[in-house]
């Protein structure tokens, strides 16, 4: 039965798969193709790892695909799950990574919620004693290589585009949902004054613009805390 799953492991020496296709024991990194002799594969569609999989699990928390390694030398860089796509043709869409939540018919999220990616930044139940620093969830690069760099010509850029899709079921829009919001903030308290990301001071510019809150957000630069501003929201009840 392994070999349906893994083709060709009679003649590789090492640790062969057990009956349900696992590998036990790898020894080493595993390595397909170069730098510079790449492995290539064009057929259209297609793949160069391709898995199919099926969870029957009714509880717990399954992984697809789960790789954890612990990071215990000091210095340099680390990056858990890396993927570069290096472009030089012209293509209709490039994606460096897609992440695709399908819901079909009987598919449901009870409670808690669905994402079609989360990024988490955990700290441990400990003094940590940071030395400095910045952290965040995500981040999102637009990098130039030089002098001689001209994005000149495309139609935009930007760090960051939300949109909407295909076609919805006639008046439920995702738009017009009225529990439907571009961006959501959850979890955060709202304060008075600067002292929180929230601020609940009203603003005497905008007095008539009812219980107008404000969101902290920051400017700078890499290796600087940054200048603090509130972008004021007014209420939808409001905005007329």
């Amino acid at each position: 039965m392994a070999r349906d799953y893994i083709s060709g492991m009679d003649d590789i020496p090492g640790p062969q798969p057990s009956v349900d296709g696992v590998i036990e024991n790898l020894l080493g990194p595993v390595r397909i193709g170069t730098s510079a002799n790449p492995l290539t594969y064009d057929p259209d569609g297609g793949g160069f790892i391709v898995g199919y999989f099926a969870c029957e699990a009714t509880s717990g928390w399954p992984a697809g695909l789960y790789i954890n390694t612990n990071v215990t030398g000091a210095g340099g860089n680390f990056t858990a799950l890396q993927g570069d796509a290096i472009v030089s043709a012209a293509k209709e869409n490039v994606t460096g990574v897609e992440c695709f939540l399908q819901f079909t018919d009987g598919g449901n999220v009870n409670s808690g919620h669905a994402a079609a990616a989360q990024f988490t930044v955990d700290f441990d139940d400990a003094a940590l004693g940071f030395g400095g620093g910045a952290f965040m969830a995500g981040r999102f690069n637009i990098k130039g290589e030089g002098a001689s760099c001209d994005p000149t010509g495309a139609i935009r850029i930007s760090c960051i585009e939300l949109q909407t899709q295909g076609t919805f079921d006639t008046g439920k829009d995702f738009e017009t949902m009225a529990n439907a919001y571009a961006i959501y903030f959850n979890g955060f308290t709202p304060a008075g004054g600067t002292g929180s990301i929230i601020s609940s001071t009203a603003l005497a510019e905008l007095s008539t613009c009812g219980a107008v809150i404000g969101i902290r957000v920051g400017v700078g630069s890499d290796g600087v805390a940054g200048a603090a501003y509130y972008i004021p929201l007014i209420p939808a009840s409001e905005w007329n």
